[in-house]
């Protein structure tokens, strides 16, 4: 279905400094309630080298938190169900401003008051960026829809190369495919059409 409240801006950077400088400054003028999405939840966990272009969502909420932001929240598949709970009745009755999230955040979310929504990277398909984005102006009026991400043209991990890994690593390339095969037949399943051999 068209969705014609949007006023849509995206913007490339070459490093994730520079994009975290340019989503400080939106954050500060925005409209509110808004969203920010990113992919990933928590780099901790994650072999990571400073300088690399993605950022996690409890990255970015702890940043808004040093900067002073206290009607914020962060919600990511980390997130437990309690904790989940409260922040979308939060959501819901005006208390949050700002949700920090990773794709985790929208099933069951239906605040039709929403004026913004900000991706701090790059949605690894268009299906999930028009979902992410639906989130805002479902009342009708105007919601502004912003993605900032970082592309480094292959010098660094960055946020092209993660939303193309994370698009195409479910795809059945040869690669995949042809050790696989030889596995089944090696196990003794059939080909279609033929019953399988005995083991």
């Amino acid at each position: 279905m068209p969705r014609r409240e949007f006023d849509i801006a995206i913007k490339a950077f070459k490093d994730s400094e520079a994009r975290n400088l340019e989503l400080d400054w939106l954050i500060d003028r925005v409209p509110r309630p808004l969203i920010v999405y990113t992919t990933l939840a928590d780099r901790r966990s994650l072999d990571e080298e400073r300088g690399k272009g993605e950022v996690s969502a409890a990255e970015l909420f702890e940043r808004q938190r040093r900067r002073g932001f206290d009607r914020i929240a962060l919600f990511t598949g980390d997130t437990g169900t309690a904790e989940r709970k409260a922040i979308v009745e939060q959501w819901a009755a005006g208390k949050i401003d700002v949700v920090i999230a990773t794709s985790a955040f929208g099933m069951g979310v239906d605040k039709k008051d929403v004026r913004t929504v900000i991706h701090a990277c790059l949605p690894d398909g268009p299906s999930r960026y028009y979902q992410e984005i639906g989130r805002a102006a479902r009342d009708g009026r105007q919601g502004l829809a912003i993605a900032l991400f970082t592309d480094t043209a292959g010098q660094a991990k960055d946020d092209v190369q993660s939303a193309v890994s994370i698009a195409s690593g479910s795809w059945l390339t040869r690669a995949k495919a042809e050790p696989r095969w030889k596995a089944s037949t090696r196990a003794g399943l059939s080909e279609p059409g033929k019953e399988a051999r005995s083991p």
